[in-house]
This record gives structure tokens, C-alpha cells and sequence, in this order.
């Protein structure tokens, strides 16, 4: 799949919905998981977010794929909305 102006991480995998009654879900050794920085506090917060998250995985021998979507400020800078 592809987005306007989003780059899909190539080394990583979607995350499937393997039941639709349960909602139970098959999560890859490499997920791909979006991160919105945004505005505010989220610029500071995401990065921060995701040097914790990535060092759980590498703990459980995971890894993470981030794919940085946009909103806000960086969404209009990116989609010129």
C-alpha cells in the first residue's frame, strides 16, 4: 500500500487483524507503527516515545519500524493545506 507523502517503512510489516469477532491481532516481529510528532509538546514527546519503545522491543527481540504520518503545523508544511 501506498500514501501521498508518507514513506512505508520497507523493512517492516503490517500488523493484521487475524480474527474479526475476537479482534484478536498478528503482530510481526517488525511492526510497522505510525508516530505522529505533531505540535506543542509532541515534537518533544514523540522522539523521546519512541526511544523507549524501540528499547522494549529490542528487550523482547522486536524491533520497530516507525512511519512518521503528519498533523497539524507539519501537515500543512507537508500537504500545503
Amino acid at each position: 500500500m501506498s500514501y501521498e507523502k508518507v514513506d512505508v517503512p520497507a523493512d517492516g510489516e503490517a500488523i493484521e487483524l487475524a480474527d474479526e469477532e475476537t479482534g484478536e491481532l498478528t503482530v510481526p516481529e517488525n511492526p510497522i507503527i505510525p508516530i505522529i510528532y505533531g505540535d506543542g509538546i509532541g515534537s518533544d514527546v514523540g522522539p523521546a516515545a519512541q526511544k523507549v519503545l524501540d528499547a522494549a522491543a529490542e528487550a523482547t527481540g522486536r524491533s520497530i519500524a516507525w512511519m512518521r504520518v503528519y498533523a497539524g503545523e507539519s501537515a500543512r508544511d507537508k500537504y500545503g493545506e
